[in-house]
Formats: structure tokens, C-alpha cells, sequence
């Protein structure tokens, strides 16, 4: 993408050689807000659409799956038309430092369940801090869903 060259050249008699740049525009199609919305919305698939762009321009990268922006917020107010990127875009924290939360433990052909306090806050898929409550010790789990982490046996 962007300003390339070219050489072009000739073994015959006599042999030559020039050079040629060009500049290349790539377009693919790229996740947009339909209309503008304002800090902190939680995104929907009905605010999203898919709008064909000319990408090297867009210095952030972009998106070209809705589903990866879907219930995400935004960081910050937006304009309709605007291409969205990782960057404008925050995962809701699931889990709040304080929480109780269930603790699954699994492995193998079983499972256990124990009560248990987030030590930190996460969005799904991070790893944090948790008190098992009964025992008292503290070890790091997977959050899987709202209220609910694992840990493997």
C-alpha cells in the first residue's frame, strides 16, 4: 500500500533500466457507526455497518468484523461514518474488585464449585486475583462469564 517502485529492466543489446513509482490504494470493506453516539455507549450490532474504504489511509488499523466490536463501549464520543478500531474500543469489566463470585475448578471428568471475592476488577477472558472465602488463599483465575472465573484442578 501506499508510494511503491518498480524497476524495469532489459538484458538485450544495448541493456537498459528504468524506474517507475506508483501509488496503490487497497479498499476492503471496514466496520463503521452508523450515526454518532456518544462516550461510553455499549456498541450493537444495529449501530455498525460495513462500509468499503480505502484502508492505508487509516493509520489505526480498523475493523473488519462487526461481531468483534459488538458489546464493546466506546472510549470516547464518535461520529457517524467513523471506521472503528481496538483502540476506540473498551470490554465492560465483568468482574469489580469486591465482587463474590463463584469459583469453578474443573478437571477431567469433574468439577467443583466454591464461593470466593475478587481481589481485582476484568472483562471476560482476563485473569485475576481471587479468594477462595472458605479457605482464605488467593489464586488466579480465568473470568468466564459475569460473576463466575475458573481455575484448573
Amino acid at each position: 500500500m501506499g508510494r511503491v517502485s518498480a524497476r524495469v529492466r532489459c538484458e538485450g543489446k544495448p541493456p537498459w533500466t528504468i524506474y517507475s513509482s506508483a501509488f496503490v490504494k487497497v479498499f476492503k470493506n471496514v466496520v463503521v457507526l452508523n450515526d454518532a453516539l456518544p462516550r461510553d455507549t455499549e456498541i450493537s450490532a444495529s449501530d455498525l455497518v460495513l462500509k468499503k474504504m480505502e484502508v492505508s489511509s487509516l493509520r489505526s488499523g480498523y475493523l473488519s468484523d462487526p461481531q468483534k466490536a459488538v458489546g464493546k463501549r466506546l472510549k470516547r464520543a464518535l461520529q457517524g461514518g467513523t471506521p472503528l478500531n481496538h483502540r476506540l474500543l473498551v470490554t465492560p469489566k465483568m468482574i469489580k474488585k469486591g465482587d463474590n463470585v463463584i469459583i469453578l475448578a474443573k478437571g477431567g471428568q469433574f468439577s467443583i464449585r466454591m464461593a470466593g471475592k475478587a481481589l481485582s476488577d476484568g472483562a471476560k477472558g482476563d485473569l485475576i486475583r481471587v479468594q477462595n472465602i472458605k479457605s482464605g488463599r488467593t489464586i488466579q483465575a480465568k473470568i468466564i462469564a459475569e460473576g463466575i472465573v475458573q481455575t484448573p484442578l
